[in-house]
């Protein structure tokens, strides 16, 4: 069987994104010169004005330009950019560095597997997570049969077909999507 490929280990996907992270948000925070930025309305006593600075302290604009007068980002942009400022990202990407250390151990963890896609950009849709494994992020197949009787779902890993998410671990959870769907209806008579 061949190596996987980084985009097949979990782990190598999540330290992706963590050092990209980190590097922007690092970057972003010497630039700027603080780690914490705010948005700053133009108009204060004016609270439907839209017009605010994106601002890395006292008299440290984060953007230029404008034309006449002084530059401005809407109010909701501005907001969002101070809330997930490069204190967040760097938060953020020591949580991917975990999720990546547990995946090589317990497994991935397919919520941090999709934050760690989108800042890839390498997420597919919504669907991406609908076969993945609630519990590891892997992906799951139900091998339930309906042919005899009462349809039993069966929900294995693949490859491998294990119904526990870690065979060798005898707690180990089994394997489930993150909404199963439901049975189909028995015909009535």
């Amino acid at each position: 069987m061949p190596n996987p490929t980084p985009a097949d280990r979990p782990a190598d996907l999540l330290r992706a994104a963590a050092d990209l992270l980190r590097a922007a948000a690092t970057a972003a925070a010497e630039y700027s010169g603080s780690t914490t930025w705010q948005s700053v309305p133009h108009f204060p006593d004016q609270p439907d004005a839209d017009f605010t600075t994106l601002m890395a302290g006292p008299g440290r604009r984060l953007h230029k330009g404008g034309g006449r007068g002084a530059s401005y980002m809407n109010a909701p942009v501005s907001e969002y950019v101070a809330l997930v400022g490069p204190g967040a990202g760097l938060a953020l990407a020591a949580w991917l560095e975990r999720a990546a250390e547990d995946a090589e151990t317990v497994g991935a963890d397919y919520r941090a597997l999709a934050v760690a896609r989108q800042l890839l950009g390498t997420t597919t849709t919504e669907t991406d997570t609908a076969t993945r494994c609630t519990h590891c992020g892997l992906e799951v197949e139900d091998r339930g049969d309906p042919g005899f009787g009462r349809y039993t779902p069966r929900w294995v890993h693949i490859p491998g077909g294990y119904q526990t998410c870690n065979p060798q671990q005898a707690n180990s959870p089994r394997a489930a999507p993150p909404a199963a769907p439901a049975a189909p209806e028995e015909p009535t008579r």
